[in-house]
């Protein structure tokens, strides 16, 4: 499919709202897709990437994840 046809996916709440379940129940159906789907080692790499932005943000706050657009900006 092609970009400008995408459509955004739907929230675990508007999910929710349309079966008429409570959102933990649709994020609990999620997850267990998503552990069905993607490999161990993906759920690793999220998992390592997490914990890097997370011990960014307590050592620089906002500005460690927001730092490299500005300079991407300051280039263009």
């Amino acid at each position: 499919m092609t970009p400008d046809k995408r459509k955004p996916g739907l929230s675990d709440e508007q999910i929710a709202e349309k079966l008429g379940l409570g959102r933990r129940t649709v994020a609990e159906i999620r997850c267990v897709g998503e552990r069905n789907y993607y490999g161990v080692d993906e759920w690793e790499k999220a998992q390592e990437f997490k914990e890097k932005q997370c011990r960014a943000f307590a050592e620089r706050g906002v500005s460690a994840s927001t730092k490299k657009y500005v300079e991407r900006r300051k280039v263009e």
